[in-house]
């Protein structure tokens, strides 16, 4: 077995200017008031939508990000029906083609104790896996069956500003559950550091302090 970290990474992003061209003229659509553009009026006009909840221009802009999760946090994120999703496939890819371990994460917040537990678990998965494939000739629709929840796998995950706002506003908060949690901080981050305007609310509100 293998135990690797959750991961986000950004994928092929609209440089920030283009963002925030589209999203002013989108808004400005609505009151005719293109004459008021210039090179700085497109960060003041998007912050006072934000703060008054004017969200419809922030549906004008896509983000794509790949996440690397376990299956349990990818069942949370497809729950986020206005995205849009493309996740491997453990009906069809054979996990130990390449390579003989499996790929888990493990959970936040075990002890000792339960951490061997957790281990051996997964090892006892890993094996029955690699007998279904190897020796029972199942194919990988079948033998996925014996996998946890904490399998790795990886998502791709597209929506717009909007939507990407809503979500971290509910997985950034301290009830969400860890694994969820960290991995939109750390998207919450790159966000900011990319498109500050759209997201420096959130960014103050979460990882400001």
């Amino acid at each position: 077995m293998k135990i690797i970290e959750g991961s986000v990474e950004i994928i092929n992003p609209i440089d920030y200017k283009t963002m925030l061209n589209t999203t002013e003229l989108a808004i400005r659509n609505c009151y005719q008031s293109y004459g008021k553009m210039n090179d700085n009026s497109a960060e003041g006009l998007i912050r006072g939508c934000i703060k008054a909840n004017h969200g419809a221009g922030l549906e004008f802009g896509d983000i794509c990000v790949k996440i690397v999760c376990d299956r349990a946090t990818s069942h949370q994120l497809v729950r986020h029906r206005l995205c849009n999703f493309m996740q491997l496939s453990q009906r069809y890819v054979n996990a130990v083609k390449n390579d003989p371990n499996i790929e888990f994460i493990e959970p936040e917040g075990l002890n000792n104790e339960a951490y061997d537990n957790w281990k051996g678990a997964c090892r006892v998965a890993e094996s029955a896996y690699l007998v279904m494939i190897n020796d029972c000739g199942m194919k990988p629709e079948v033998a996925r069956s014996v996998l946890p929840n904490c399998t790795a796998t990886t998502i791709f995950m597209k929506a717009n500003i909007r939507e990407w706002r809503h979500i971290l506003k509910l997985r950034c908060d301290k009830h969400a559950q860890n694994e969820i949690r960290n991995l939109m901080l750390d998207l919450l981050s790159k966000l900011y550091k990319m498109y500050p305007i759209f997201f420096e609310d959130l960014y103050n509100e979460f990882l400001g302090g």
